[in-house]
């Protein structure tokens, strides 16, 4: 599985998996999200915190993986599945920045 750290590796996996460049239907690809995130992590409670008032978060194509993460780790990132079989992780902090305009090669 490849752990994406700049915009250049997530548009070489985006023109892999056949995605639309806007990343919109994902299904169309076979694509499945899964968010992990640690207890611990703050984002973690700020989510299921944010959920507890309207039955929790919807999510149409993924889901939010709290127990499922491993103990050791202490960062939140999204996992990108294609026909079920993992085939990328992005850390949220990168996801973020990446969103932001950062390309991640300076």
């Amino acid at each position: 599985m490849r752990f994406i750290q700049n915009v250049a590796e997530l548009k070489k996996l985006a023109g892999e998996l056949r995605v639309r460049p806007d990343w919109h239907e994902p299904d169309e690809s076979g694509l499945t999200l899964s968010v992990h995130i640690p207890m611990r992590d703050r984002v973690g409670s700020t989510i299921l915190d944010a959920g507890e008032d309207d039955g929790g978060p919807e999510l149409t194509t993924g889901s939010f993986n709290f127990d499922n993460a491993m103990l050791d780790e202490t960062e939140a990132y999204v996992e990108i599945l294609q026909h079920g079989l993992p085939v990328g992780r992005v850390n949220f902090a990168i996801l973020f920045a990446l969103a932001c305009g950062w390309s991640g090669l300076e």
